[in-house]
Formats: C-alpha cells, sequence, structure tokens
C-alpha cells in the first residue's frame, strides 16, 4: 500500500511541476522537436546573457549578419523573456533592425529554433535540455576576460558547473580573446581531453566598437555630451538573487550615488549601468549629475564614449582598455568580497588606481593625467582592433579563413579517458574509498573523470577541490529530456517493474538521449 501512495505522490509531483514549471514542460518541448523535426538549413538562432537582454558579442555578430545581404533569406530568430519582450522589440527597431523574430525562453517557440536552428550564436550557456545535433553549428563566444576564477577554480561552488561545461562540449566554436582567457577555460572547465570543435582566437566582436571614433563623436554629438566629461559606472554583481541581497545592495548603491553626486561638476555626468537585478528597482529622478544608460543603445555601445569607467571586479575594464583611457576601480567592500572568491590575478597588480571611499574617488575622477597602461592593452586585447563580427560571419556562411581557429582535439594526450561515478561526496565510506582510489590511480596511463550530480554533491562540494592533480570530473545538471510517452514507460519500468519490449526501447532511447546530453 505505501509503495502505491509514493507512486501517486510522485505522479501528483510531476503533474504539479509540469503544470507550473515552464522550464520543467520545455524539456518535453523541446524533445518533440529534437526527436521528429528536421533541421532548418535557412534559420538562425541568437541569444545573448541567457536572453536577459540583446547585448554583446552577439548582438554584434547578429548586426553583421543581418546588414550582409547575402544572408537576406535566413531566417533570424533571437531570445528573450516575458519581462524584456517590449523592451528587446523596441532596441532592435531602434536600430533599425526589422529582419527577427523574438521567442521567449521555455516558450514552445524557443524549443522549436534551438531544436532545428542550422546555426546558433550564445555568449553564455543554452538551457540544461538543450543537445546539439550532429548537423548544427554552434558559436559560443563567452562574455568576458575572467578576473574572478571560474570552473573548478570556484572556491566555493565547484560543482556547479555543469550546464556551463556541456554548452562548450556541444560548441562547435569556442571564442577567447586572449591567451589568458584561452589557458584558463581550457584548464578550469577540463576541456583538453573532451572538447571535439575548434577554438578561436580574436577579438571580442564587440570591442570592435571602441575603434570607431567617428561613430563615438556621432553619437556625443547626438546626446548633446560634447562638452561633458562621460562617466560611466560599471559595478559586478554582488551576492545571490534572494530579495535580501538586492535590497542590501540597493541600500549601498544609493547611498554611494548620493555622496557621489554631490560632488560632482555640472560639466560632468555620471552614466550607471547596475545589474538587472537592481536596474530594475532604481530610482534616478533624485540626482543631478547622474543618469542610467540610455536603453536604446546596446551597452558597448554607449560605453565607447566614455571619458571615464569606474567600475570594481567587474571584466569590463578588460574590455575598456582598448581606449587607453582612465579607469577607476571603486572597491569600498575589498576584503569582504574577495573572502569568498578566488581572482587569476592579484587585484593590487592591475594597473589602475583604485578608490575604497567617495572623496578619493571623485580624486581620481578629478585628476587630469592618465596613467597609460600599454603592457595590460597588448596582453588582454591583442586582436581587438578587428571587425570579428564580420570574420565570424564569413567563416561560417562563407568560408572564409580570416578567423585564428585551433583544433581542440589537438590538446588531447592520447591517454584513454576512464569515468568514474563518484556518488554524493558524503562523509561516509563510499567516498573514503573514492578518495583512497583517486590517490592511487595511475594517471601516466589514463585520464580519469569523476562524475556526479550538481545537486547532491551540494553539501560536500568541498570534496571536489580535494581531488588529486590530473583527475577531472563532470558535473551532471539538469532533467533528463523526455516524451509523455517516455515518462509513461518510466513509471511503468520503474514503479511497476514491468520490462515489455516496447517500455524497455523507451527507456533505452531515453537513456541514449541523456547520454548526448550530459557528454
Amino acid at each position: 500500500m505505501s509503495s502505491i501512495k509514493k507512486t501517486w505522490k510522485a505522479i501528483r509531483r510531476n503533474f504539479r511541476s509540469f503544470r507550473k514549471n515552464r522550464a520543467y514542460r520545455a524539456r518535453f518541448h523541446f524533445t518533440r522537436y529534437y526527436e521528429k523535426e528536421p533541421i532548418d538549413e535557412k534559420t538562425i538562432f541568437f541569444e545573448s546573457y541567457s536572453a536577459n537582454n540583446f547585448s554583446g558579442n552577439v548582438f554584434y555578430i547578429y548586426k553583421a549578419i543581418a546588414d550582409d545581404p547575402r544572408l537576406k533569406e535566413y531566417r533570424k530568430v533571437i531570445a528573450c523573456n516575458r519581462k524584456n519582450h517590449a523592451e528587446v522589440q523596441s532596441f532592435l527597431e531602434f536600430h533599425g533592425f526589422t529582419d527577427f523574430e523574438l521567442v521567449e525562453v521555455h516558450s514552445h517557440e524557443y524549443c522549436r529554433a534551438i531544436a532545428t536552428a542550422k546555426y546558433l550564436f550564445n555568449n553564455s550557456t543554452l538551457p540544461v535540455y538543450f543537445i546539439k545535433r550532429p548537423e548544427q553549428v554552434f558559436f559560443n563566444t563567452w562574455h568576458g576576460t575572467p578576473l574572478k576564477t571560474l570552473g573548478r577554480s570556484i572556491i566555493s561552488a565547484p560543482n556547479e558547473i555543469g550546464n556551463t561545461q556541456r554548452n562548450f562540449f556541444m560548441a562547435d566554436y569556442l571564442l577567447y580573446p586572449n591567451e589568458f582567457t584561452f589557458e584558463h577555460m581550457r584548464e578550469d572547465y577540463m576541456l583538453n581531453e573532451l572538447f571535439p570543435g575548434k577554438y578561436a582566437l580574436n577579438g571580442y566582436p564587440r570591442n570592435y566598437v571602441f575603434y570607431q571614433t567617428s561613430q563615438q563623436e556621432a553619437l556625443r554629438r547626438k546626446l548633446e555630451l560634447t562638452d561633458k566629461q562621460v562617466i560611466a559606472y560599471m559595478p559586478t554583481w554582488r551576492g545571490t538573487v534572494a530579495r535580501r541581497s538586492v535590497q542590501e545592495q540597493l541600500l549601498a548603491v544609493r547611498y554611494f550615488l548620493m555622496e557621489i553626486d554631490k560632488r560632482l561638476r555640472d560639466d560632468q555626468v555620471f552614466y550607471v549601468n547596475l545589474h538587472n537585478f537592481l536596474n530594475a528597482e532604481l530610482e534616478f529622478d533624485g540626482y543631478k549629475h547622474i543618469l542610467p544608460f540610455p536603453k536604446e543603445y546596446e551597452t558597448y555601445e554607449f560605453l565607447s564614449i566614455a571619458d571615464c569607467l569606474v567600475t570594481d571586479y567587474s571584466s569590463v575594464f578588460f574590455d575598456f582598455a582598448n581606449t587607453g583611457r582612465k579607469i577607476v576601480l571603486f572597491a569600498y567592500d575589498e576584503d569582504e568580497y574577495f573572502a569568498t572568491r578566488g581572482v587569476y590575478i592579484p587585484y593590487e597588480e592591475l594597473p589602475f588606481p583604485r578608490a575604497d571611499t567617495v572623496q578619493k574617488l571623485i580624486r581620481e575622477i578629478n585628476d587630469p593625467v592618465t596613467r597609460p597602461y600599454p603592457e595590460f592593452v597588448k596582453r588582454f586585447d591583442p586582436w581587438d582592433d578587428q571587425d570579428t563580427a564580420a570574420m565570424i560571419r564569413d567563416q561560417i556562411f562563407f568560408g572564409s579563413n580570416e578567423l585564428h581557429l585551433i583544433d581542440g582535439t589537438s590538446y588531447r594526450n592520447g591517454k584513454r579517458n576512464v569515468l568514474i561515478f563518484g556518488g554524493s561526496l558524503a562523509q561516509n565510506g563510499l567516498t573514503t574509498s573514492l578518495r583512497g582510489l583517486l590517490n592511487h590511480l595511475d594517471t601516466e596511463k589514463y585520464n580519469f573523470f569523476v562524475m556526479f550530480f550538481k545537486q547532491r554533491v551540494q553539501k560536500y562540494n568541498y570534496v571536489i577541490s580535494d581531488f588529486p592533480k590530473g583527475i577531472s570530473y563532470i558535473s551532471i545538471q539538469g532533467w533528463k529530456d523526455i516524451t509523455i510517452m517516455d515518462a509513461f514507460c518510466q513509471l511503468l519500468y520503474y514503479r511497476f517493474n514491468i520490462t515489455s519490449e516496447f517500455v524497455m526501447d523507451h527507456i533505452d532511447r531515453m537513456f541514449q538521449r541523456e547520454a548526448k546530453r550530459i557528454f
């Protein structure tokens, strides 16, 4: 009787998730299109920052494609979400674009697009249910040179790399703007032995805008800023998405902006671009010299006209350095911030002035001297003066060979790969045995990968940091991709032990699909 109760409880729980959770439903939609519909050779899909806005590298690639008459017949699909649908529509129309279709994340249209589009461009990750089909071309640009550690080097959450890692494994192209980013991403996402595509070492498409001086002058005139000192403030996000974290950051930002506003001259304009969570709640009506970034312009398009960038730990300073203009690091919470975050470059080694109070910040902004940093630009922005968006377009659609491509398989060491399931890494005999095993494996002959479920190791993720050198891992994230019939067969198999040929065929296909999703 208790097993029947458990079965009905599980059915009700899954039904409730299907009814209320759009992302949960989306895996059913995606699976149907993935299994049943052919690839559309004339569809191009674009998604930027998980559809939270449409900016950055992917916007400039879209622009290069939309402006090319040779690609006029291609269908161009852009991801958005429910909250920003109208904003993205207005933004694209302001820039004169009409050749696009907007699809909301997790909708039927979105699932069909990522399952069937021949070409996909992304600067972050596609959802956990996405599986790239062999005929698709997936280009991932990522979104910045990292100051803070990523992947397995994240101190507090080395297990939370699953969806990013598998997106990288599936990509045909991974773009990196400098050797520094290239080395750290390969190492910390453990790509060397498993990535089968091509690395592109080229400038970021968005950074080419810093070299468009005539465009910058025209924009300053249009916005009546020719006689103003334009200061751009772009701080990084702190904390979590919890309401309390948002409110705490809002209080700090409001205090600092109020103090900054008092000290700015009338010929200075302080433009603010916060994280989406904060921008939505911050009012600008009470300030004299402070304004939000204008929404109608792409973020870097507007940033390119700034005389000075004020930031903290955000990777934006790597990009703005292309201008050679002043960068000030407003690090009022440096000790607190780095208490739980690792960095690839010691903060004090960055070649930019730092300020931990408003008084020091204003003093640095008003200092007429900008200390040059040519070695920094040479190291982190070696190729940004190239029109990489056009080079990507021509590579993908017209077979051009202008991109600097490196075969991902060239980094493989020739050893066989061995996969070990690690369980939950809980403090028990199994994990003790696993640790003992990992310390005695012969990594001279084999590459070893420990596999685990992201959520199940959450409480014990510190164990991952103790893996011996040479041991890699794969973090499984997300639900299985299934159809309604797969779900029914799963119920029959696991709850009622029915093993008919029909049921087992669905179980087998479901797990073959899951292997593709994870690996």
